[in-house]
Formats: C-alpha cells, sequence, structure tokens
C-alpha cells in the first residue's frame, strides 16, 4: 500500500521529512532486530539474565521484536524508495528549470551585447538599410549634394575619425546608388569649434527647390541612424575649414552644393534603463 505514495505529490520539504523519518524507521528497526534476535539466542541456551525476563514467555517477546523490526525496515526501505524518488523528481524539474532559466538569460545576454553594439558601437549603414532608403530617395535623382565629414575635429581620435569616415562613405555610395550628383569630402584643418555630431542636414541659399529637397533627405534618413531633428540655414560649411578633400578623386578644391549632409563623431547616449529592453520588453 505504500506505493500509492507514488501517486501523491509530496512538496519537497515533505518529501525530506518524509524520508529522514523512513531512514530513522530503519536504524530503529535494526537496532530493535538485534535485541531480539540476541535475546532469542541467549533464552535458547538457557543463559536468559533475570532483568530480561519480561514475561512468563520471553522468548515470544523477543519472537515478535524480531518480526515487528522486519516489517518495520520493510516499510521504511520501501518509505526510503518512494520518497527519494520524489526527491529525485523534484531535483530534476528544478535542474531542468534552471536549465530553461539559464537558456533565458544567454538569450539576453546575446540580445543585450547586440543592443549595446547597437548603441555604443561603429555606425554601420547595412545593405537593408541602405536599400530602404535608397528606395525612398530615387524621386530625388539628379538632385546635387555634398557629403562633409569632420574627422579632425579637437579632442582628435584615431579610431572616431576612422568611423566617420567609413560611414560617411557608406552614405556617399547609397547616395550615388539613387543617381543622385553627390560628391564626399573630408575636412582639413577648421577653426576651433568647427565640427558636427551624428548626421545632420544644411542648406545653403535660399532656393525653395533645394529646401525641399534637402527635407526629404532628412526625413528619409531620421528612421534610420542619429540625425539632427532640424535642417541648418549657415551660409556654407566649407567656410570653417581651410581645405577639402574629396574622398573619391583626392584632389584639392572647394564643394559647392547648396544641400550639404554633414557626418560627425557618433555622440554616446545617455544609457537609460528603456534603452536596454530586450525584445520582450524586459531589462535583463
Amino acid at each position: 500500500m505504500l506505493y500509492a505514495l507514488f501517486w501523491i505529490s509530496f512538496s519537497k520539504p515533505a518529501a525530506e521529512i518524509a524520508l529522514d523519518a523512513c531512514e530513522s524507521l530503519i536504524l530503529l528497526c535494526g537496532f530493535i532486530l538485534a535485541i531480539g534476535a540476541a535475546g532469542e539466542y541467549i533464552e535458547e541456551h538457557g543463559r536468559l539474565p533475570e532483568w530480561m525476563k519480561w514475561s512468563r514467555r520471553p522468548r515470544m517477546v523477543f519472537v515478535w521484536m524480531v518480526a515487528l523490526s522486519l516489517i518495520g525496515e520493510f516499510v521504511g526501505d520501501a518509505g526510503v524508495f518512494v520518497f527519494s524518488g520524489r526527491l529525485q523528481t523534484i531535483s530534476d524539474s528544478e535542474v531542468a528549470e534552471l536549465y530553461k532559466k539559464s537558456s533565458l538569460l544567454d538569450l539576453r545576454r546575446v540580445e543585450l551585447q547586440a543592443k549595446m553594439l547597437d548603441l555604443f558601437g561603429p555606425r554601420k549603414l547595412t545593405k537593408e538599410k541602405a536599400e530602404r532608403i535608397a528606395r525612398k530617395l530615387s524621386k530625388l535623382a539628379g538632385a546635387r549634394v555634398d557629403v562633409f565629414v569632420f574627422s579632425t575635429t579637437a579632442p582628435w581620435n584615431r579610431a572616431e575619425a576612422k568611423e566617420s569616415i567609413e560611414f560617411a562613405n557608406a552614405i556617399l555610395d547609397m547616395f550615388v546608388s539613387t543617381k543622385m550628383d553627390a560628391e564626399g569630402w573630408i575636412a582639413g584643418p577648421c577653426k576651433s569649434g568647427a565640427g558636427a555630431a551624428n548626421v545632420s542636414l544644411n542648406v545653403r541659399g535660399a532656393s525653395v527647390k533645394d529646401i525641399e529637397i534637402a527635407t526629404e533627405i532628412l526625413r528619409d534618413l531620421s528612421p534610420e541612424m542619429e540625425t539632427f531633428p532640424e535642417m541648418q540655414r549657415f551660409p556654407s560649411v566649407a567656410l570653417a575649414c581651410t581645405a577639402w578633400v574629396n574622398m573619391r578623386e583626392h584632389h584639392m578644391k572647394k564643394p559647392n552644393a547648396n544641400i550639404q549632409v554633414l557626418i560627425g563623431r557618433r555622440t554616446t547616449s545617455v544609457l537609460k534603463p528603456e534603452m536596454l529592453e530586450t525584445k520582450d520588453g524586459k531589462n535583463p
């Protein structure tokens, strides 16, 4: 009947208490069995001391002690089997749950690493992003645009300069793929304070058509990269620097397009909890 306990769902603390009780029962029954067996042997050889003669028939007492201790050991052994099995099942389920949580944590770690790389790593214009932007800009074919990259602004950093130039090249390639008349320029020595951060748009002059084109470019770039939210209206960005090197032809001349895309160093974002949220909306 004790095996019916297999069908009862014991909690871990209850199973541990029951297992300890069964082990104690086995030890107690073993002690009683030893006394009963020894008493039978001594009584059989007529050497039973007076203090062990608990009744007129002490032999029967010892026989019952042996019999009951054997039954108790059987019950204890069965209980150990049942409750140790229950604890093993609980342990297996706990290990499975821990493994599941570990897998989820690993997944969140990978998502967090990707998020951190996206927040603080080098800017990349992926093929998918470039294609999405190019489809929107295809209607601006023939528009003349200069792409400026400030790579020598103070404080100068080689890695930041390299990253800015590579990102500017990717944007220039995208503009060229849409049949826009685009040129890329790397700044030479610039006046103190001259430079840019992330991506911004500037329009030189007051041409309504140029303003409309620049507005469209800014609107199409904004969903895919960090851009300054408002269009700038400076007379000319090129005036702030003494020289500009053409990114494709590597010769010295002045840029002259009225629509100017400015690429500067990537600014470090302020890390907020919501920025680290994974796909399930939870913070690791």
